[in-house]
């Protein structure tokens, strides 16, 4: 508006029938100003489309927008990872993309998701990705990596932010990481950049163990737009530890490390495109098992192995599961 606007009134609506009126007062709201008003609401399903129409503005143009509401209702223990590779992520995962009053809003190219804000002209609006409703419950550590492709712009910029919910998404307090300057830019000045190259990306690392035992845990990426470049995001893994210097693998691969081994401990990393049972043998030169052990929902972790009783030789390190079978040759030399 072009005035001070006090009071408000909002009708919500679905189905083309007004179900809520909300009234804001005493709200002294300036021309140009950005204010977050909360509206109670009681979900009465999981999706559902809602108008809203503020009816107290006598310029009617901009006065109403709809939007797509989502009530999180699965749960998912990590460790998970998506990847973004399926055009039926959203849908599938729960992902929640929100863009209050805009058309601008997160695309995925069946190969990395991205917000395109270069040249859009909406400098300030938020724009927020949210991940399923995730379970914390059974982590004693936790963490999450993910890629960020973003080219810099000499003249505006973007941000981006990572924030947790511990109450079922009623609200976002806990700010866990923030990324702006040096700390966004994954390559040099590019206008109207799109990733084509593995050089086009870094990896970010953020310790989730402050929020280890929750049982109701959302993350959500925040990007403010600043009319600078477009930002892009991929493989975002959460895992049950909280160690920064876990090894890469591509999608199907298993490693183990160090090898030889001289000392009596060596891990084995999974990089598994769905959670299985694993089973993991040690097999020796002459054909006898030495161990023989399960492992439930594997899918990123990185466990190790005792082999403080076994003699130096080779051994046979062997993984099966439901889609998934590997074995590593591994030296013990101590």
């Amino acid at each position: 508006g072009l005035t001070t606007a006090s009071d408000l009134e909002v009708n919500i609506s679905s189905d083309g029938s007004i179900i809520q009126t909300e009234n804001f007062t005493n709200l002294n709201l300036a021309p140009g100003e950005r204010r977050t008003l909360n509206i109670p609401y009681q979900f009465t399903s999981d999706i559902k489309e809602l108008s809203f129409e503020i009816v107290s503005d006598d310029n009617t143009e901009n006065n109403s927008f709809s939007s797509l509401v989502r009530l999180i209702t699965n749960s998912e223990l990590i460790p998970i990872r998506e990847y973004f590779n399926d055009s039926g992520w959203n849908d599938d995962q729960q992902w929640t993309m929100v863009t209050p009053g805009d058309e601008l809003t997160w695309i995925n190219t069946n190969d990395f998701i991205g917000i395109e804000t270069y040249e859009f002209g909406n400098k300030g609006l938020r724009d927020w990705l949210v991940s399923p409703q995730l379970d914390f419950s059974q982590a004693g550590e936790a963490s999450m990596r993910f890629k960020l492709a973003y080219a810099a712009n000499l003249f505006n910029a973007e941000m981006l932010r990572v924030w947790v919910s511990t109450n079922n998404g009623a609200s976002f307090d806990n700010l866990v990481a923030t990324y702006a300057g040096e700390d966004l830019i994954s390559r040099p000045t590019a206008f109207g950049f799109t990733p084509s190259s593995e050089s086009d990306w870094t990896t970010k690392f953020i310790d989730l163990t402050e929020f280890a035992g929750e049982e109701s845990v959302l993350l959500a990426f925040e990007v403010t737009d600043g009319d600078g470049g477009n930002l892009y995001i991929d493989d975002v893994d959460l895992f049950l530890s909280s160690n920064p210097d876990v090894i890469e693998l591509a999608t199907g691969k298993m490693a183990t490390y160090p090898n030889p081994v001289t000392g009596y401990i060596n891990n084995l990393t999974f990089s598994l495109e769905e959670k299985q049972d694993i089973r993991i043998r040690i097999i020796d030169m002459q054909g006898n098992t030495v161990s023989d052990q399960y492992f439930t929902d594997v899918l990123n972790q990185t466990y190790t192995l005792d082999l403080s009783s076994e003699l130096n030789g080779i051994y046979i390190i062997q993984a099966v599961g439901d889609t998934f079978s590997s074995a590593k040759r591994l030296m013990l030399n101590r």
